[in-house]
């Protein structure tokens, strides 16, 4: 078993906590029903969940070669799976009680809560890319397009609970995701 082995043991045991908490959450608000009133952007952000878990999942491919892991990138990369599971566990609503669940509603009041691993994510990936990842154009141009400009719109987001910038920053991370896929991981290998 070689070292990159042995270390994504540990990292998909957190991304596959992260994933079965995102499909335990869209289970309870599916059985809910007609007292879960659904909203586009908190669907979205449970697609972006998702998302981040196959980024992570796939980005952690491009250290595969790494013959040695030092105690502070094996941190770094489990703080990101981390941040990756928190997301996951803090935009699930407990219980839908007998009024009902507005994921809106949910998403203002708690956005802060989900964003915030969201950020770390985020920052931690510029880091990761500009000092961990093997060098490459690819890497450092995803970096400057997608990453910095869509951190800095989720960090308005945490702040202010507009709804235009709340659905623009969703839409932003939505649009940058997409893209990132498309263009730098539309296969793994």
């Amino acid at each position: 078993m070689s070292i990159f082995e042995y270390v994504m043991v540990l990292l998909s045991v957190v991304l596959g906590l992260a994933l079965t908490q995102l499909l335990i959450n869209l289970a309870d608000l599916l059985r809910a029903g007609e007292r879960v009133r659904w909203s586009l952007t908190y669907a979205t952000w449970m697609l972006l969940t998702l998302a981040l878990v196959l980024d992570m999942w796939t980005s952690l491919w491009l250290l595969h070669e790494q013959p040695r892991w030092n105690i502070g990138v094996l941190v770094f990369v489990l703080f990101q799976c981390s941040s990756i599971f928190l997301l996951a566990h803090l935009m699930t609503p407990h219980g839908t009680g007998e009024g009902g669940t507005d994921l809106w509603e949910f998403h203002l009041a708690n956005r802060r809560l989900y964003l915030a691993p969201v950020i770390a994510y985020d920052l931690a990936g510029i880091v990761m890319n500009l000092l961990v990842l093997p060098a490459s154009a690819l890497v450092s141009l995803s970096t400057w397009m997608f990453v910095v400009p869509v951190t800095i719109l989720l960090m308005l987001a945490w702040w202010l609970p507009w709804t235009w910038l709340q659905r623009a920053a969703t839409g932003a991370m939505l649009l940058a995701m997409l893209t990132y896929f498309a263009f730098f991981f539309s296969s793994i290998g």
